[in-house]
This record gives C-alpha cells, structure tokens and sequence, in this order.
C-alpha cells in the first residue's frame, strides 16, 4: 500500500479521511513518484549527481532511484514538438524499474495540448490487463 498521491495542476496531492492519509494499493503513487518524485535540477546525469533527491543517498540500486528526468526536462527544454521524443524518452527512462519489475510493457507518449501545455500518457501492462495514466502539466517555468 502507498499513499493515493495523484496529481493536479500545482502538483501532487494527498487527501486525508479521518485525520489519516487515504491510502492506495494501484500504481498510480508509483508512477507519478517516478516522473516528478526527484529534484526538477537533477537531469539524471552525473554531472548533478550532487543534485539527486536526499532519498536516494540509502538506495543502492540505480533503478530505484528518483531521478525524474520527465521532471528535468519539463524545467529545462522549450516546449517545442522537437523536444517530445526527449520527453518521452525521459519518461521510459524514469520508469525503467516497472518494466524490470512489475509490468509487461510500459508505453509512453508525450502530447502538446497547448502553448506551454503537456498531456504525458503512460500505460502500464500487466499480464492482460492495461492501466493508463495521464497527467496534464505546464512546460517551462
């Protein structure tokens, strides 16, 4: 079980039930933690390795680690159709440990929605069943 952390316009979200955290058995916590969980500084490569989230100072195994390249990307690439397949690259790259893990496959797509405005589409396989995921976000600063 994890937090039910889903995603709205200024970021994640948690609700709370009886002064309690509501809590989620899905992949969605899961998910949105591996595009956004990181530092939006840190583009996953060693040059801002010092940038890293602290969380990932304990966890030794690379593909565990936060590193939210979608994130990076999202902060430092001009929302152009030319940058999408970075984008989406970024997103595969992020959830790595699912495809090893957890799911079958794992298809990404990055859509421009609007001047400055992205839909990213994840879809998780498991087995037979598919689970889809979209988060709306602004592109730059």
């Amino acid at each position: 079980m994890d937090v039910d952390l889903f995603h709205e316009a200024d970021g994640g979200n948690i609700t709370y039930k009886n002064g309690q955290a509501v809590m989620s058995d899905g992949l969605a916590s899961s998910v949105y933690l591996s595009l956004f969980g990181g530092n939006e500084l840190d583009s996953g490569e060693e040059a801002t390795d010092a940038l890293q989230w602290w969380g990932n100072l304990d966890e030794q195994d690379e593909a565990r680690q936060y590193r939210s390249r979608t994130q990076h990307i999202l902060r430092a690439l001009p929302a152009i159709p030319a940058n999408l397949r970075k984008l989406e690259d970024a997103m595969q790259d992020d959830l790595a440990w699912m495809r090893e893990e957890v799911a079958n496959s794992v298809e990404t797509t990055a859509v421009l929605t609007a001047p400055r405005r992205v839909e990213l589409e994840v879809t998780i396989t498991i087995g037979e069943s598919k689970y889809p995921f979209t988060f709306p976000e602004t592109w730059g600063q």
